[in-house]
Order: structure tokens, then C-alpha cells, then sequence
């Protein structure tokens, strides 16, 4: 088999290099695209602090059942005093979601959420000036809302196992969810209330998990709302790769074209991104937190501030009761905690947070998993 690849490879190796070459949009004038972009030498700052965060997951299928594993780490990090701090949040849970594709799904938001407590956690406590996501804003805001159609087989689900999670939800008082250290809508309180609420004939594995899932997305969007509501702190994404086309509508990403042409620091045409046309529905979740998250103004730019072979994408969001967001304040942040073209804090909580096969080997060893009838891995 990997010889006959290698031949393969041997006689389109100058085909695909030519293909690549080509993926270039040529109608596109360079100066197109100079024309776009705002040169700017990035100065060090010393002066303020920063809170960066990252989440990872891993997850093995079994015959009937997954096994998930996820964490969020943030990290906190004082440039004028040297403070650090850090907090790490996570789980290990069982679902019987019905197809690898909605597991993992519903994994991901998981991880999104223990990634937006660490935020909330250290923010509460240090108040820093920057926070930094790994990633882009809008990717948390269009996470989607999980259906009861992903573990229960049942076309009357949907309506039964909302009500009970939008009364759940209500029920629960907010400071608790802000103040558990945990991820909460896992947690064995809540896990009774949804049991409690269960007609008998539905007190399973299925329509608990249905509900368990909404309670987390619920929880993810009202953290979200907490962050979202933060008037002292700039709050931004930043991502190395993206697929959009906002600004030359070409047929390769925009963040490709900046790469291949620009050779100098700065930043791109401030792209608005609108959170309503990204997401058409927020599921159950409250009027004036859904009324809220849709109507932010979330804006993205382009830039290359730490190193001129690389070009990252930038998310933030404008606050209605600040000061506009200091693009160029911003960058001089984001280079004084830069190495090799990305913030390196970014870097320590990817190591950090990353849950590995080793890490899952020994969480398999540990439940007596090693002779269980596996699916295909997913992940």
C-alpha cells in the first residue's frame, strides 16, 4: 500500500506543487491588497497584566457509549509585578450520544465551557487588563444548541426535556453557577434535580444526558454573558488560521492573501462580524442573555506584530458603556507576550491544558476499560 502511495506521489509531485501555486487569486492586484492594510511597528508595554485560557478534549468510542475527557486552563500573568496565577477545570463523563459527529459536538462545548469558567474564575479574582481566548470570539457565540435528538431516539423529546432544563435553569440561583469551581449542570446536585423532575418511566442514561447537555449549554451562554458584560478589561480571540472572505471576496481565505503580499507589521481593514447572521437561533436560553450575545458588536482584523512570517486573526468586541477598543494598544499588548509570531502565554496553556492518549491509556486503565468493546476512535 505505501509503496504504491509513494509511486503515486513520485509522478503528481509536480501536478499538486502546481496546483498549490495556482490556489493563489491572481485577479487580484497586490496593491489590492496593500490597500487594506495599515502598517504598524508595535512598541513593548510593561504596564499591564493579562489572563489567557485554552481547553482541550479527547474521547474514546466504545460499542454503545463514549468515553469524554475535557479541561480548561487559564493562566493569569502580571507583567509589571511578575504574578502569576492559574486555574483548571474539567471532567470525565459517559455519553450514549447517538453518532460520533453530535458526540463530538456536544464535547466541544464541554470544553468551551471549562475554558470560559477558568476565564471567569481568575477574572473575578485578578481583574487583568487584557483577556485573551485561544481561538475566535464567534466560534464560543455559535456553538450550537444541543437537541434531544442527539441521545434519544424519540420525536417527543425535544419539547419534554427542554421544558425541564429551562426550569432547571431558572430555578438555580446564578451565584452558584459563577462560583462553582466545577463545571455545575455535571454535578451531582444538578444531576438529581433533572432525575427529580424525570417522569419514572424516563429516568434513564438518555433523556438525563438530553437534559444534562442543555444545562451546559446554558451555563456556557450565561458565563459567556458575564464576560461579554465586562467594562474594565479588553476582551479578544486570536486565531492562526481562518477561512473568511470578508474583506476581497476571492476565492482563497482573506488571512492567505495578507500572507503571501504583506512583508510589514500592521494590521488589516476592520472586518464587523454579525453575531445574528452567524447564528440564527440560541436555543431556550433567556430573552436578555440571547437578546444580549446577538446584538454584539464583534469586530476582526488581520495582523502580524511579532514576527513578519506570520499573520494571526484578532476578534474583540466593543463595549456600548467604553471607550472604543485601541487596535494598535492592543497589538503592543499582544507583542510583548510574543515569541516566534504568537503570544507564548498562548503556548504554555496549550501544553498545559492538553489531555493526551497517554492521559486517556491511564484514565482507561483506572475505570477497567482495556478489554471493553471499542467503535472507531474519533478524535
Amino acid at each position: 500500500m505505501q509503496v504504491k502511495l509513494y509511486e503515486k506521489l513520485k509522478n503528481k509531485k509536480e501536478i499538486l506543487k502546481n496546483l498549490l501555486d495556482k490556489h493563489i487569486d491572481f485577479s487580484l492586484r497586490e496593491e489590492e491588497i496593500l490597500d487594506k492594510w495599515t502598517e504598524y511597528n508595535p512598541k513593548r508595554k510593561d504596564n499591564f497584566s493579562v489572563l489567557v485560557s485554552d481547553g482541550s478534549l479527547n474521547i474514546r468510542q466504545y460499542l454503545g457509549f463514549y468515553l469524554m475527557v475535557f479541561g480548561g486552563y487559564g493562566y493569569f500573568y502580571d507583567v509589571v509585578s511578575r504574578e502569576k496565577d492559574e486555574f483548571f477545570t474539567g471532567d470525565i463523563t459517559i455519553s450514549v450520544a447517538k453518532k460520533p459527529e453530535v458526540a463530538k459536538s456536544y464535547l466541544s462545548l464541554l470544553m468551551f465551557l471549562a475554558e470560559v469558567k477558568s476565564i471567569y474564575r481568575l477574572y473575578v479574582l485578578k481583574k487583568p487588563d487584557l483577556i485573551v481566548f485561544d481561538g475566535t470570539l464567534t466560534s464560543r457565540l455559535i456553538t450550537p444548541f444541543p437537541r434531544s435528538e442527539w441521545f434519544i431516539k424519540s420525536d417527543e423529546a425535544e419539547d419534554y426535556t427542554n421544558n425541564i432544563a429551562r426550569d432547571i435553569f431558572d430555578s438555580i440561583d446564578k451565584r452558584t453557577v459563577e462560583n462553582y469551581e466545577d463545571i455545575y449542570s455535571l454535578s451531582g446536585e444538578v444531576r438529581e434535580l433533572i432525575i427529580q423532575s424525570l417522569d419514572s418511566s424516563k429516568q434513564r442514561l438518555d433523556y438525563i444526558e438530553a437534559i444534562q447537555s442543555k444545562l451546559a449549554y446554558y451555563e456556557f451562554m450565561y458565563l459567556l454573558y458575564k464576560i461579554f458584560n465586562i467594562k474594565d478589561s479588553d476582551v479578544i480571540g486570536v486565531a492562526k488560521t481562518s477561512s473568511g472572505v470578508d474583506i476581497f471576496k476571492a476565492s482563497v481565505p482573506d488571512i492567505k492573501l495578507f500572507s503571501k503580499y504583506i512583508k510589514t507589521y500592521g494590521y488589516s481593514q476592520v472586518v464587523v462580524q454579525d453575531v445574528q447572521k452567524l447564528k440564527s437561533s440560541f436555543g431556550n436560553i433567556p430573552n436578555d442573555i440571547a437578546n444580549y450575545l446577538s446584538d454584539l458588536n464583534i469586530f476582526s482584523t488581520y495582523s502580524k506584530y511579532a514576527d513578519r512570517r506570520f499573520i494571526n486573526l484578532i476578534e474583540f468586541y466593543q463595549h456600548s458603556e467604553r471607550d472604543s477598543v485601541n487596535i494598535e494598544d492592543t497589538i503592543d499588548k499582544l507583542y510583548s507576550i510574543s515569541f516566534d509570531g504568537y503570544p507564548f502565554l498562548l503556548k504554555k496553556v496549550d501544553n498545559e491544558v492538553r489531555i493526551t492518549q497517554e492521559d486517556m491509556d491511564f484514565i482507561i486503565r483506572e475505570l477497567g476499560l482495556e478489554r471493553a468493546i471499542t467503535g472507531r476512535e474519533v478524535l
